[in-house]
């Protein structure tokens, strides 16, 4: 299930990194503004990530577990049913 979401602050924060700094080089900001800039929307947007991952593996993922499991147990469910029928079937063909 983590894996899922494992990558979205890493995501999030290149490219907020990458807009800024194309923004800042479009403006022709100079070399040691840039990296103080790209620096912190980098530690800024990695946080909002990070947050972003929290509340999809609370919300998102638990869902789909649930909705996972339920199939699993109705395939079970109907995998015992069909065994049931061909035991019975086998014994009549049987006698």
């Amino acid at each position: 299930m983590d894996d899922r979401t494992r990558y979205i602050p890493s995501i999030v924060m290149l490219s907020a990194a990458l807009v800024s700094c194309v923004a800042t080089i479009i403006y022709k900001y100079p070399t040691k503004d840039i990296l103080i800039i790209v620096l912190i929307t980098s530690i800024v947007f990695f946080i909002i990530g990070q947050i972003i991952r929290r509340i999809a593996l609370k919300y998102l993922i638990v869902s789909t577990v649930e909705e996972t499991t339920q199939e699993q147990e109705e395939n079970k469910e109907e995998g015992e049913k069909q065994n049931a029928s061909d035991s019975s079937t086998q014994n009549n063909t049987a006698s």
